[in-house]
């Protein structure tokens, strides 16, 4: 097994054991060992009304026993007491030997309490709490699974993508809720290869969460339609557009029967389905969900949400598309406005949108325009994805297109020859990308030998 399997498989013990102290420890005192991000995430799937959360980044400092009791007041007859960020509360060494001497206290309180910490913290309890440890009675390491950390993508360290990894079938012998531990473990892991392109590994976890969550939570729940999102989404990126559809439209069938037709998950299920239709040139059909869609965004989330804005970015695909220039500026400047004043010019989400007010400038003949937004495009994506990255392809790719409409064959080689190189690597030489790239290529090389009357 390699490591990043170890590391997903040692999680899924980590959570098996806080389901165990929800659901059926009498009392103890707990120590969990996870980043700050990690911490949060853990937090959040076991937050309920059988779980009690105190984060103390937002509590008084340093830990005192009465400060304890106080939490404990606001909260009374729960399940578990879990203590976030505790690092914080014992940032010296008196504060560690304060909190040593509080054994007998915390023990008395027959509760479930679980102190979340990192890991530099919990080699300066090892140290300096020895007899607080006798008391503990599970230790719970996280690994951080990649919740915020982003990474470049590196081709040369990718598995081949024709094989995929292979995850084993479930063991429905298990409980119930390690079983959906696991799916959330595998779709974490879905999340991070989504995120570096690797969709052939990501739709292989997607997959596993699926099989799990169908058989144990039945066909019209929202987790099911979740699982079902994530699969259309990982066959639209690998150009299976009728697998995409398929699932797109399994997971509308529930999210309109289960959270209604108003709301913001149904109508990013109603704007996915917009996005496959567009990328088959079913313009009509692409244009009746992305009204739907925007319709309940501007509703509900407001005109100046990042989700508003990617549907009127998905709108100036389909009009640019269309040939209606004009209608395509109109919303994707409504779509840089907010993104600019949301999330900054330096967002992979602003630079889609620079690449794309590049595509329809070079349409309309206005090529200074074009190199100037795809230049901003190329420089965020570099910088943030990385070189190998299927959308910074996408941007080497368009700078090709531009210097050929430049007339200018010979400087387009260069751009198209990358992004073909990162494509065959990730995406493979059958997706609809990569053989969009090698035909420009070939007409790039066609022109060149043309002028040179080779």
């Amino acid at each position: 097994m390699n490591s990043d399997l170890q590391e997903l498989y040692g999680n899924v013990l980590s959570y098996q054991k806080l389901s165990w102290i929800v659901e059926e420890s009498d009392d103890g005192l707990f120590l969990v060992v996870a980043s700050a991000a990690m911490q949060r995430e853990v937090a959040r799937h076991y937050q309920s009304e059988a779980v009690a959360v105190f984060d103390y980044s937002r509590e008084e400092r340093p830990f005192r026993a009465g400060s304890f009791s106080r939490l404990l007041e606001r909260a009374p007859g729960k399940r578990a007491y879990f203590f976030l960020n505790f690092q914080l509360a014992v940032p010296a060494a008196e504060d560690v030997e304060r909190f040593n001497f509080c054994r007998d206290i915390l023990a008395r309180e027959r509760l479930n309490l679980v102190f979340f910490v990192n890991q530099e913290t919990n080699d300066r309890l090892n140290r300096g709490a020895m007899d607080l440890y006798s008391f503990i009675r599970l230790f719970m390491p996280f690994s951080d699974e990649n919740v915020n950390k982003p990474e470049i993508l590196q081709v040369d360290t990718l598995p081949d993508h024709s094989t995929g990894v292979e995850l084993p079938a479930p063991d429905f012998t298990l409980p119930k809720r390690q079983l959906l531990t696991q799916a959330i473990a595998y779709r974490n892991e879905g999340k991070r290869l989504y995120g570096e392109g690797r969709y052939r590994d990501a739709k292989a976890y997607y997959q596993a969460v699926l099989d799990i969550r169908l058989p144990l939570l039945g066909e019209m729940h929202e987790d099911v339609a979740s699982a079902y999102n994530n699969l259309g989404l990982t066959c639209k990126r690998l150009g299976d557009y009728t697998k995409a559809l398929e699932f797109h439209e399994k997971a509308l069938k529930i999210r309109e029967a289960v959270l209604g037709t108003e709301h913001p998950d149904t109508a990013a299920t109603y704007h996915n389905l917009a996005s496959v239709y567009k990328d088959m040139g079913d313009y009509p059909k692409a244009l009746e969900f992305l009204e739907k869609a925007l319709k309940i965004k501007e509703a509900v989330l407001g005109t100046e949400h990042s989700s508003t804005a990617t549907t009127y970015n998905n709108l100036a695909l389909v009009y640019e598309d269309m040939g209606n220039y004009p209608k395509a500026l109109e919303f994707l400047e409504k779509a840089l406005q907010i993104r600019e004043a949301v999330l900054g010019t330096e967002h992979p989400d602003t630079a889609t949108i620079y690449n794309n007010l590049a595509l329809v400038y070079d349409e309309m003949g206005d090529y200074q325009k074009a190199l100037e937004f795809l230049e901003k495009a190329l420089k965020i994506r570099e910088a943030v994805l990385g070189t190998e990255h299927p959308d910074t392809a996408t941007t080497y790719h368009n700078l090709g297109i531009l210097y050929l409409d430049l007339g200018k064959p010979e400087e387009a080689i260069p751009w198209l020859q990358r992004a073909l190189k990162v494509q065959e690597s990730l995406l493979g030489a059958g997706h609809p990308s990569t053989k969009r790239t090698r035909a420009t290529l070939k007409t790039a090389e066609q022109r060149c030998e043309e002028e040179t009357g080779e």
